[in-house]
């Protein structure tokens, strides 16, 4: 026989169970990759939705907080009134006191 011949049927019988493992990897790697990908896929639409989430909550925020001015500006006006035309009846009841 041949020693190329030889060094060649060596060779191929040392790829077959390479092969055979290679393949098994591969079959593994395959579901493997699709769990990766659905996960990645998860967590994007998790970013999105918080990011989303998180544009709306500044406005809110800022929404709130005029809101509360507001009111308190509206107090703030009715105490003034309040006070404004309740001092002459104060002064007039002092008055008629004396």
């Amino acid at each position: 026989m041949n020693p190329v011949q030889i060094l060649v049927n060596g060779v191929q019988r040392w790829m077959n169970p390479v092969q055979i493992l290679v393949n098994r990897v591969q079959r593994w790697i395959n579901p493997v990759q699709t769990l990766v990908n659905g996960v990645l896929r998860w967590m994007n639409l998790v970013q999105t939705l918080v990011n989303g989430v998180q544009r709306w909550i500044n406005p809110v925020q800022i929404l709130v907080h005029e809101y509360k001015r507001l009111i308190t500006g509206i107090f703030i006006y009715l105490e003034n009134t309040l006070a404004f035309f309740s001092a002459p009846l104060r002064e007039t009841k002092n008055l008629s006191v004396l």
